[in-house]
């Protein structure tokens, strides 16, 4: 059955709860400190989750055009585009820059695979979970730093982590060419799980 989506609201007053705080009313950055640091880490925790690209957040084949300077730009909310031309081309300060040739100047439109930036209130349940999964983590070991929440927040993150990657699987299956780059994105995350003291702790390789 699906998990109703979240608010950002309801996403940092879970963080703060886990941590031992009360819940507020309202995002501000004029509001309590504790709250405004929750958010942050929630922000960060969204984007560092959503770098790896996701089913709902990456797309194959994204024109980007050249513009009137014989530039192209890279769209302001894209976190990697890749041209899959084996790291030649790069962005460079807003723009696609060819490593080789040493330009940003190009002749015809790239083509290329884009991940997006989303909003935590756009991203899907599973992804959101697992956004504050880690939030919890990240947060109650900067500002409290409980070993034994620590470990039921570890555990709790595996698990969530564990069902975005069976939501991604199953919408790869549907997918043969997704599929396939799926495999080679779990690949180069490098992700590996260890165990300490019977205890399932995450080691984070890449960005998620």
């Amino acid at each position: 059955m699906p998990t109703a989506k979240l608010t950002r609201l309801q996403a940092v007053n879970a963080v703060l709860k886990n941590a031992g705080y009360g819940p507020v009313a309202t995002l501000s950055s004029s509001g309590p400190q504790h709250a405004v640091h929750a958010e942050q880490v929630l922000d960060e925790q969204v984007a560092a989750v959503l770098n790896d690209g996701w089913w709902f957040n990456r797309d194959f084949r994204v024109s980007l055009p050249v513009d009137g300077t014989g530039k192209i730009p890279v769209p302001a909310d894209a976190i990697n585009v890749d041209l899959n031309d084996g790291g030649v081309t790069i962005e460079r300060n807003g723009y696609l820059y060819n490593r080789v040739e040493n330009t940003d100047i190009f002749t015809t439109d790239a083509v290329a695979d884009v991940t997006w930036l989303q909003d935590f209130d756009n991203i899907p349940s599973p992804a959101q979970a697992y956004v504050v999964a880690r939030t919890k983590t990240e947060f109650q070991e900067t500002r409290v730093g409980d070993p034994a929440i620590t470990r039921q927040n570890t555990a709790r993150e595996l698990e969530a982590r564990r069902r975005l990657m069976g939501m991604e699987a199953n919408d790869t299956d549907a997918n043969i060419i997704s599929g396939v780059t799926h495999l080679r994105r779990t690949v180069l995350r490098g992700d590996r799980i260890g165990f300490s003291g019977g205890q399932a702790t995450s080691i984070r390789t890449g960005g998620v």
